[in-house]
Formats: structure tokens, sequence, C-alpha cells
């Protein structure tokens, strides 16, 4: 699977399409509405809605665009990547690709940009900070990390006067693996108390799984583990780097920090601590292999009692998305999504008086568009995965993918509503032909 080449364009300043009768969805189901779509200038590769409420009707988009002098960049590793770099070295070929950064507004049924960065490399993943706030960091394809805040500032304008603007704010940016390596994901991991401070666990198109400490009032992102990676993906024959694709960490008791290659399997690294510091070099690897093809996603499931219990949730260009018992490595739930699982996001849980609980999860599905998943069951008990809405890619064409999309927060309520159902907005993206679409989906819940 691949990005594909498009000819330059201009600053992303995107067009608002006409919102859709109640009567316009792209499937038969009544959990879903499409409400309008907005047409961008680049590829969207990243989505997320800030956090904080005094925005809560505005949402970052990041794209990548490949200039017109390269082919195109791997999704995917075919089997026959000999001339990948070693880790941390620098690759055989410069980059030739840009992005940038939007801030869009919805409201009355539209979206609209407010403000645009324009970047100089690929911009492939976004995430905010954990809670409300307004300060977020993204991975490009030349190896750096970049903070940024959503302000709301003052501008003083002639025959006007002051007006207020919401924008978006650069901090600092690091250049923390090669200029030709790709940071193809990466996690913020909240601080613990005596434990460890914050970091960040990011993945490279090099195979390598990197750990990094960070420090926003002094600006600086440092690599831990000498600079070197503290998982390494590689091609089972050759033996060369593998693509690694995504992380997730976990701490419950001891901190894991689990991975996905392109090769299929899923890395668990269990790191010890002592006197407020990771104990890398008595790290712990296991490799856990249940997939068909590369791991692209993975999203632990809150409901685990320690790390040994952890339940993930994963999903793999095979078109999968499991559930995954870590201790006894057992797939204890799976369900076919009809495209590639690029990407997981957690967005509501309930837990039902019988002691099962309920997880509602967004999942990118390349060219299957934009799924929400429904996995529920009981610790003790038998666990099912369930399809709850679905808006397929625009025309289901099989050549347009659904790398980007999020659901606005409303909080993680976890009361069983009293008419048992509730509604959310969400936003995805299509790469092809570089649309956002705005839509509603219905969860109507039962504990059958």
């Amino acid at each position: 699977m691949s990005f594909h080449t498009f000819p330059a364009s201009n600053p992303p300043t995107g067009t608002a399409v006409l919102n859709l009768k109640d009567s316009d969805f792209f499937n038969d189901s009544d959990s879903i509405k499409q409400i309008s779509e907005f047409d961008l200038q680049r590829p969207p590769s990243c989505i997320q809605f800030v956090p904080d409420t005094r925005y809560e009707n505005y949402l970052v988009v990041g794209t990548y665009q490949l200039e017109p002098d390269e082919v195109s960049v791997e999704l995917t590793d075919t089997g026959s990547k000999e001339s990948s770099p070693a880790f941390g070295e620098l690759g055989p070929k410069k980059q030739f690709r840009n992005g940038s950064l939007s801030l869009l507004k919805y409201g009355n049924g539209q979206l609209s940009i407010v403000d645009t960065i324009e970047c100089s490399s690929a911009v492939y993943d976004l995430h905010f900070l954990p809670g409300e706030t307004t300060t977020f960091a993204t991975s490009s394809s030349t190896g750096t990390i970049s903070f940024y805040h959503v302000v709301n500032s003052l501008r003083v304008s002639a025959g006007i006067g002051n007006i207020s603007e919401t924008r978006i704010q650069p901090l600092w940016s690091a250049q923390v693996l090669s200029p030709t390596t790709i940071i193809t994901f990466f996690q913020f991991i909240p601080a613990q108390l005596n434990k460890f401070g914050p970091l960040i666990a990011a993945t490279a198109n090099d195979g390598g799984v990197y750990l990094m400490s960070y420090c926003l009032e002094n600006f600086t992102i440092d690599l831990l583990n000498d600079g070197m990676p503290i998982t390494e993906h590689r091609l089972k024959f050759l033996g060369t780097p593998d693509y690694a694709w995504c992380c997730a960490s976990y701490f419950k008791q001891t901190f894991s920090v689990y991975s996905g290659g392109d090769g299929g399997d899923l890395v668990r690294e269990r790191i010890p601590f002592s006197d407020g510091k990771l104990q890398l070099d008595q790290r712990l690897a296991q490799i856990h292999n249940f997939h068909d093809a590369g791991v692209t996603a993975i999203l632990p499931l809150p409901i685990s009692t320690n790390d040994n219990s952890a339940l993930l949730l994963t999903g793999s260009y095979d078109e999968y998305v499991r559930l995954y018992f870590v201790k006894e490595k057992k797939v204890l739930a799976k369900l076919k999504l009809g495209g590639g699982v690029y990407r997981l996001k957690f967005v509501r849980q309930f837990h039902w008086p019988s002691g099962k609980a309920s997880y509602t999860v967004l999942a990118c599905c390349m060219h299957a568009g934009t799924k929400i998943i429904q996995v529920q069951g009981n610790p003790f008990g038998e666990w099912t995965i369930d399809v709850v809405a679905s808006l397929n890619v625009p025309g289901n064409n099989a050549d347009n993918y659904c790398y980007a999309a999020d659901v606005q927060p409303q909080g993680q309520m976890q009361v069983i509503p009293s008419n048992r159902t509730y509604t959310r907005l969400c936003v995805s993206g299509t790469f092809v032909d570089k649309k956002l679409a705005v839509w509603e989906f219905m969860i109507r819940m039962s504990e059958d």
C-alpha cells in the first residue's frame, strides 16, 4: 500500500461543500448521517479535535504532499527492503515531501479554515497532550517532532479596532532522528510520580521504536537509551530493518511499551524502573505473532488491573481488528473490517450492572472508510466486536484511503444513558480526493 503522487499545490485554503439532506447516507443504516464535505488542497494524514472545552468546535488537520519528483513513499513493506537504512543512519534518498497544519472550525454544519501553517516536510502524525489542553505535537517525514499551541489573541485592525482570532502558535521543533527518517507514529506517556517523567514513544520507518523525554518549560526533547531504539523491527529472513508503524504504552504496576511492525510482529518491551528512572538496560522483550500482515494500530483497553492482564485491541493491514489477551497470548475476538485498519481511537466506555464492559472505538480502515466499532465483554467471559456505524470512502472507491478521522470529545461518560442511545460528531479524511467529511453517528446501547 502506498501514498500516491500528487502535483504541487497552493497553500490549503479549502472549500466547503453544501450540506447534505438527512436522507443522503453512505450506507443503508440509520445510525449515521452525513452533514457536509470540505475540500482541502493537500491530502489529510492526521486529524484531532482540540480537547480543551473552550475550543470544542475546533480541530487540527495535518497534511502529506509528495512533490512531483518523488514517485511514492511506501506504507507497507513488500518484503524486499534490502536498501533500508541502518538504525539511526541516513537513508540513501533525499525526501521531497511537504505538508501543512490547518486549524478548522465547525459551525452551522460546515467546516472553515481559520489558520494554516506551511510545513517544509510532510506531517505524519498529530496528538494533543493528555487532558483538556491546547498544546499538541506533530511528527514529520524528516525525523522531527514539533510542538504547537492553539491560542486566542487580539489583533489590531485599522478602522476596526481589536479583532479576536484563534490560531496555531508554533513553540519549538527538534530534530530527533535522521532527516531522511519518517516518524510514523508517536504517543505521549504521562509522568508517573516517583517512577519517571513525561515521555514520548515513537516509531519510525527505520524499524526503530524510540523513547524520549521532553520538557515544555525548557523546550527540549531528548532521546533515551543513548539514542538507540528500544525495539528494532526487522524482516524475518533478510534481517534488514522493517517499518515500525505504531506503539502504545501501558502502566499498571509495571511499564510496557508495545509496538507493531510491517512483518506482523507485536513486540512488548517490559521496562523496570527504580529511583525515579527507567532501567532501559534491563528491559525484557517478548514477541507476539498473531497477525497475517503488518501491525498498524495498538489500543490498550482500560479494563486491566495489571500489566500482565492487559487487553490490547490491534489493527492490521490484513483488515482484521483483534482483541488480544497478553498474559495468555490469546485472541479473544476478531472481526474483518474490509480494509487495512490503520488507526484505532478510543471514544467512550460504559459499564453494565452485570459487570460487562462496553467500549466504543473509532477505526480508520483505508479503502473501507471509517468505522465505529463496539467491543463488549466480561473480564472473565466472552468478548464480541461489532460494527455499529460506518462511513465509506466517497463512491466506494477502492483506490481512495481513509488514514485520518476523529470524534468530537464530550468527556468519558461511563454511565449508560437512560434511553440507551447517544450521538457523536465525527470528521473523516480521505487521501486521494483530499476531502473531509462531517458526519454524525448514533449508538444504541445493548447488553446482549
